[in-house]
């Protein structure tokens, strides 16, 4: 009777460990799955769960992390040049203004663009004159 028990718990969590695999599309390895086994009363450790799945030929994939991308014009086009190498030191106000676009990362994998303008008052001394916040980028947030 307790080999019929133990098949029978053998089959139960081979089933519930495809299952977690397909419902969270492939992207559960060992260490979750064992995790949400447990949450659910069933005791497997990580080398029956990966008996199991490599018993299916199955495997966890690490999706890509989205990049969002910086530059929108054609490789071709030259770079703009840095202007401040031959300028010479900042020695008043108002005389160098510097910008700068941040993507911020968002809840449901999307992205923010907050671009921020300083001028420079001396070598040590940057001042914030504005700044925007867009949901998406182009000339609108420049």
């Amino acid at each position: 009777m307790q080999g019929r028990r133990t098949s029978g718990l053998t089959e139960q969590i081979e089933r519930s460990v495809l299952g977690i695999f397909r419902q969270h599309k492939r992207r559960y390895g060992t260490r979750r799955i064992v995790a949400e086994l447990k949450s659910m009363g069933l005791n497997a450790g990580r080398e029956r769960v990966s008996g199991i799945l490599r018993k299916y030929d199955l495997k966890a994939i690490q999706p890509k992390s989205f990049v969002p991308k910086t530059t929108q014009s054609p490789a071709a086009m030259p770079k703009s040049p840095n202007l401040l190498i031959d300028a010479g030191p900042v020695n008043r106000a108002d005389q160098v203004w510097v910008g700068d676009i941040t993507y911020l990362p968002l809840s449901g994998n999307n992205w923010g663009y907050l671009s921020t303008w300083l001028y420079l008052e001396s070598l040590y001394r940057r001042m914030a004159s504005g700044f925007t916040y867009e949901g998406r980028t182009g000339d609108q947030i420049i």
